[in-house]
C-alpha cells in the first residue's frame, strides 16, 4: 500500500486506504 503515497494523484486513494484499515 505503500505505492500509493508515492503517486501524489493517489492522495485521494490513501483516505480510501486508512478508511479500509
Amino acid at each position: 500500500m505503500q505505492i500509493l503515497f508515492m503517486q501524489p494523484q493517489s492522495k485521494e486513494a490513501i483516505q480510501s486506504v486508512q478508511s479500509t484499515e
